[in-house]
């Protein structure tokens, strides 16, 4: 989340990359059921500050068009359309913003809305309207350089708070320098359209718990077990791509966060919706990492920037003074995803809930359930560990099954509103059986959940020829399910009929800069903390 004002006042907003539109919760929101659609009490519905149209002096309805946004797993929303002052980051904007009236949503007590962050074409009243989202619209007077910047942060022990930052116009002060990134484009969905952030990546590397891979000892043996993208299979160096390695501490700045470590009683989750990647076009690799680290040479050197942060202790943004890269807090929640070619609907968001309501409905599930692909209810999650796949002669042969997910070539969205990470279903479903004890598919859920005890296997994204590894701290998302204590659910999930989606699992571990000017992302490993 990240605070931002609109007509002065402060509200506090869910930042999402996979979808376009700002919206905010009214003052009048009429909070209904979810089916019935019958009335319910306003704080039902779990907004923070509501905010009042009817008080704003530079309001300014759309009376041509309505706001209405839907999602798969039933919430629904529904109001005007206007433009409003936005302000963040010191910087400040004219905004086409939707103001819900009525509807169902599973809210925070916090957030009074969502902001998005993808390209124009996904906003709702783009086609007719024209309008942006809030950072193309910051982008449009050339004030603020085309480029903006994501560095997650996982709560620990010494910040349990913590939420991570949101760079407009350059890249977080993270201690890396331009040689740190790997660059790749972003894949239009026809022609020169630009819709969500999508990439091709090379593939994933698989290493069990306890192998010679995973422990790092084949490949460096000073690596310490939970750093970040130090280790790299042999097979995947790539001698014209730069060398991705441990930086600096992150920034300690007063961040707010809501992802909570096991044991915990809410995890956050998200749903998929229509496969889109389908229809992504080819594009070559970037040929010239030396002109790419050019580029990024001018937004990770020390320059003058907007910032904001959010504050937990106080509960009020601080604005702080242009001095260095920009930084803004960014919290995984809940993302509206609005499929191309389509009516402007959401198919899926990540939800923050209770208990027994982490499904992720609205997904297709794959009628392909490799042998390793474990089914049972939640009733059976702690019983005794489910046995492994039965081992060959070949000591090596869970290293070289693996190795065939190296090579997938597979277009995946880069989505901060989305908890967890979905891959195809093969490899989720392999990554599940690896864990000690293995993870089990709960047909309710439709999800792989496993012991918050287990011990994860390495894994790797591999983009640009670099693999950047996923600390096992993001690979089990915390929380009690069903009522029952110490069962994680998996952060790596089946695609499905869904998209591939490199969620906030995977961004913890990395910086994400968005070059919407060259339509590139680049990515550098981040360190331990």
């Amino acid at each position: 989340m990240t605070n931002l004002t609109l007509a002065g006042s402060p509200y506090t907003l869910v930042i999402d990359t996979g979808s376009s539109d700002t919206w905010v919760a009214g003052s009048g929101f009429q909070c209904l059921s979810r089916y019935a659609r019958t009335p319910l009490r306003q704080e039902s519905c779990g907004f923070g500050t509501l905010y009042g149209k009817e008080d704003s002096p530079t309001w300014s309805r759309i009376p041509t068009h309505d706001f209405q946004v839907r999602y798969t797993d039933g919430e629904y929303l529904t109001g005007d359309l206007g433009t409003e002052e936005l302000t963040i980051g010191g910087l400040q904007v004219r905004q086409t913003i939707g103001v819900v009236e009525q509807g169902w949503w599973i809210g925070d007590q916090i957030s009074s809305g969502l902001m998005g962050l993808a390209y124009p074409i996904l906003a709702s009243g783009h086609r007719d309207l024209n309008y942006t989202s809030v950072v193309f619209s910051l982008f449009e007077d050339g004030t603020v350089p085309p480029v903006f910047s994501l560095a997650l942060s996982r709560p620990t022990p010494d910040n349990p708070m913590a939420g991570g930052f949101l760079a407009l116009g350059g890249v977080p002060d993270t201690g890396n320098d331009a040689s740190d990134f790997v660059t790749v484009p972003i894949k239009p969905v026809i022609s020169t359209a630009y819709a969500f952030y999508s990439i091709l990546v090379d593939g994933v590397a698989i290493f069990p718990p306890g192998s010679a891979e995973e422990r790092g000892e084949a490949l460096s043996p000073d690596t310490e077990r939970n750093h970040t993208n130090t280790s790299r299979p042999l097979i995947l160096t790539n001698p014209l791509r730069p060398t991705v390695d441990q930086f600096g501490s992150i920034l300690d700045t007063p961040t707010f966060a809501q992802d909570q470590t096991e044991p915990a009683t809410k995890v956050s989750l998200n749903e998929i919706g229509r496969s889109r990647h389908s229809i992504f076009s080819s594009m070559p690799r970037p040929s010239n990492p030396a002109e790419h680290q050019s580029h990024l040479a001018k937004f990770t050197s020390s320059q003058t920037y907007h910032t904001s942060t959010y504050d937990q202790t106080t509960q009020q943004s601080v604005l702080l003074q242009p001095t260095r890269p920009p930084s803004t807090p960014l919290v995984n929640s809940r993302r509206p995803s609005i499929p191309v070619v389509q009516s402007h609907q959401a198919p899926r968001r990540s939800t923050k809930t209770v208990g027994p309501s982490i499904s992720r409905k609205g997904k297709a599930k794959s009628t392909h359930n490799p042998p390793w692909d474990q089914s049972t209810p939640l009733s059976g999650l702690l019983l005794a560990p489910r046995p492994r796949p039965s081992p060959t002669a070949d000591p090596d042969d869970n290293v070289k099954r693996q190795a065939d997910f190296t090579s997938l070539d597979l277009n995946m969205v880069i989505d901060s509103g989305t908890t967890l990470i979905y891959l195809p279903d093969a490899v989720a479903s392999y990554i599940a059986s690896l864990f000690d004890p293995p993870a089990i598919f709960n047909t309710l859920s439709n999800l792989y959940v496993v012991s918050c005890n287990a011990q994860a296997p390495r894994i790797a994204i591999i983009i640009a020829g670099q693999p950047f590894y996923i600390d096992e701290r993001d690979l089990l998302n915390g929380g009690g399910v069903a009522g029952q204590k110490g069962v994680c659910v998996v952060a790596v999930q089946k695609q499905g009929n869904g998209d591939a989606v490199l969620g906030d699992a995977f961004l913890k571990n990395v910086v994400a800069v968005f070059d919407v000017g060259r339509n590139e992302m680049s990515f550098a490993a981040r360190g331990v903390y």
